[in-house]
């Protein structure tokens, strides 16, 4: 209103949200301003003169929107949302006693919002409360925007872990949450966490001072979207769900008192915690697809939910040798991953042995076997288990080698196991034989080991066409033992019968077929007849 002129409140906001400078301007006001937003476009929906009804939000809603308004009495912080709350007010931590000291109101309300399950510390004249209760990690806020000209609501995308308590909520709500913009708006990098007992999820954000709530009760404004979501479930849960003895902080301030800040900050990170968040920015072998998007697993932009992560966290994450290793074993974002950890961690990054060899099993790991030697040089830890991975490797195995021959040369060990691990592989097999012999010629092992290898491999026409590469390279000096004809033996009558041709016709440098002793052809005729 300006004196006697009126403009409805949906209007008022319509031309208040074209205003690009009032975003622009002091953007670190917009929680203030776009939760006020919700109030005064709706107003001309409701009735002008009808008594007690009832609003659309959850107290815990509204206290999200407005906690960080001034009162002179702070118990109004609670009851002045009353009127506006979709709760019953008759419910008892809602219905308004002024009497009680105000850290006992906060407390009620605080349980009544999030869990009765959980232990509130709160203290006479603050607005601070430290939650402590059993509680899930479900996942990461992976990005967020403002729907259209609805500026105060927040559309946000999760990527979940691979639990069943987070599963649940995937299935239940979606990856794509449309929420009230609470009084500090949600960041990409938040993270999403269920306590025991709760019925909603909460958003808290983390900091080198602990996890601090941003939003205590999620309530998605709607589902999923028909026609913009797919998602495939391969297989069961591939995680357990770990149940962590949580410590959250709410703030209902707009600045934490320091003196009190000092004195809870002890013990309100753990570690266990804090290698479970870091866990979720590696995706799992979900597959939820949200408007070109994944949210549960293999997502083409999944690694940039560890960026945000660390970008809002800074050096309060512990990067570990197990989450190094997690990340260069991921099948799609193994590269984009180890850039960002090498971004942020630099030269500290732990590049063990275990996570080389991670690397070096990865079927999409030549990009990031040449990364690692980029960062880490001489001084990578290349190993017979690296070596041995690499062998196996039944995709990107042949390149990682030849990188592995053309960074270390003639010091690469080629062991027995390794050339095994080759004679096994059954898609890159004989590739990678007819590389190692041209590596190592004569030298390179060829035992009872690798031709038992060979003889089971179960890859379509790999038998034939690895023992094809030893017998030109090898000629008949093989080891035909009678493990290896048994092992011949037991295969399918068609691989059977070609596999022993090719083993029985093998020629000596003189061109005279392989002539075996007797007792080698007794035991040979006698497995044959037996498995027959």
């Amino acid at each position: 209103m300006c004196g006697p002129v009126e403009m409805n409140g949906y209007a008022f906001i319509s031309g208040l949200q074209n205003l690009e400078v009032l975003r622009t301007a002091r953007p670190e006001l917009q929680g203030l301003v776009q939760s006020a937003y919700h109030l005064i476009k709706d107003a001309v929906f409701r009735p002008s003169y009808q008594f007690a009804t009832r609003g659309t939000l959850s107290i815990g809603e509204l206290i999200d929107m407005y906690h960080t308004r001034h009162a002179s009495c702070l118990h109004d912080k609670v009851y002045a949302l009353l009127g506006m709350c979709s709760d019953d007010p008759d419910t008892e931590p809602l219905r308004p006693a002024y009497h009680l000291p105000w850290n006992t109101v906060f407390e009620r309300v605080i349980k009544h919002i999030i869990s009765p399950d959980i232990s509130v510390n709160t203290w006479p004249g603050r607005e601070v409360a430290v939650i402590r209760g059993k509680g899930y990690v479900l996942g990461i806020i992976k990005s967020v925007t403002t729907p259209g000209s609805r500026y105060d609501r927040q559309e946000v995308k999760v990527l979940f872990r691979d639990t069943v308590e987070a599963l649940y909520h995937y299935m239940d709500s979606g990856v794509q949450w449309l929420l009230q913009t609470p009084a500090e708006p949600i960041r990409a990098g938040d993270i999403v966490c269920l306590l025991q007992g709760a019925s909603a999820p909460t958003i808290v954000r983390l900091s080198n001072k602990g996890l601090r709530i941003i939003m205590s009760s999620v309530v998605p404004r709607y589902k999923k979207i028909p026609g913009k979501m797919e998602w495939g479930l391969h297989g069961p849960p591939s995680e357990a769900s770990v149940l962590h003895d949580l410590v959250l902080q709410w703030d209902w301030a707009p600045i934490l008192d320091d003196g009190l800040q000092a004195k809870n900050q002890d013990g309100l990170l753990n570690h266990a915690v804090l290698h479970d968040i870091l866990s979720i920015a590696i995706p799992s072998k979900y597959g939820v697809l949200t408007s070109g998007l994944c949210g549960i697993g293999g997502t083409p932009d999944g690694s940039s939910v560890m960026k945000a992560l660390l970008d809002q966290t800074g050096d309060v994450l512990p990067i570990t040798e197990d989450i190094v290793r997690r990340a260069a074993g991921h099948d799609d974002l193994s590269a984009d991953l180890l850039k960002i950890l090498f971004e942020h961690k630099g030269n500290s990054l732990p590049i063990t042995e275990q996570v080389t060899k991670a690397a070096a099993g990865n079927s999409d790991g030549y990009s990031v076997m040449m990364l690692l030697f980029k960062q880490r040089g001489d001084s990578l830890p290349i190993t017979e288990e690296v070596v041995r991975a690499a062998a196996s490797n039944t995709g990107d195995g042949r390149r990682i080698l030849r990188i592995l021959f053309k960074e270390r040369g003639d010091s690469l060990i080629i062991s027995e196991n390794i050339v095994a691990a080759a004679a096994g592989n059954q898609k890159e097999g004989p590739s990678i034989i007819q590389d190692l012999f041209e590596q190592r010629g004569e030298s390179l092992p060829i035992t009872e080991a690798v031709l038992l290898a060979a003889v089971t491999n179960r890859g379509p026409d790999a038998p034939s066409s690895i023992l094809d590469v030893i017998l030109e390279k090898r000629g008949g000096r093989l080891p035909l033992t009678p493990s290896v004809i048994k092992a011949v033996a037991a295969n399918s009558s068609w691989m059977r019968a070609s596999t022993l041709l090719q083993l029985l016709g093998q020629k000596r440098h003189d061109q005279q077929p392989q002539t075996l002793d007797l007792s080698t052809m007794q035991h040979l005729f006698q497995t044959l007849t037996e498995i027959v």
